[in-house]
């Protein structure tokens, strides 16, 4: 999902890297992929409560749930993660109606 956000700030960066690389997998709603096991909802209360969580999931799945099927990105700087960090935070009012019961 799109935005209007300054060009070149990394809320327009992260939503440029989930573009190309989440949105395959992860979905809003009928927009998306529907590989993944979490929303696009689920991925903002995560960035937005447990922000080192989401990042090492997206560096490297299996250390955080072992078997886990998502690719990682072991490439990613930490500049990439901040701007998809940044990016899946803006989404995190409404996560947080969504989010489950721990």
């Amino acid at each position: 999902p799109s935005g209007t956000w300054p060009a070149g700030s990394p809320v327009e960066q992260g939503y440029r890297i989930a573009r190309q690389d989440c949105f395959r997998c992860h979905n809003r709603g009928i927009e998306g992929g529907q590989m993944a096991g979490r929303d696009w909802l689920q991925l903002a209360a995560m960035a937005h409560s447990d922000a080192p969580r989401f990042r090492r999931i997206i560096r490297n799945p299996a250390s955080v749930k072992p078997g886990a099927k998502m690719p990682g990105q072991p490439g990613y700087d930490d500049v990439t993660l901040d701007a998809l960090t940044a990016y899946f935070r803006t989404f995190s009012a409404t996560a947080a109606e969504r989010r489950p019961n721990r």
